[in-house]
């Protein structure tokens, strides 16, 4: 039996986030209320201009029902 490596692709806490987002379908108040921010805040991540923070991905992670390491 041969055993070949794989490298994953690294994804950010951003692509994680879209994935489930696109799982679940929420608005934009959706992903506001989930976030506790403006109503651009989730675009915004999703963009790249704003990054997660703890306290986010402490937020996401509870929502999701996920572990905050999923994030990073």
């Amino acid at each position: 039996m041969t055993w070949t490596t794989r490298t994953w692709p690294k994804l950010g806490g951003g692509d994680i986030l879209q994935h489930l987002l696109e799982q679940q379908g929420p608005t934009a108040a959706d992903r506001s209320r989930i976030l506790g921010g403006s109503r651009n805040l989730g675009a915004m991540i999703l963009r790249g201009e704003r990054s997660l923070t703890l306290p986010h991905i402490r937020k996401l992670a509870a929502h999701f029902k996920v572990g905050p390491e999923v994030f990073f």
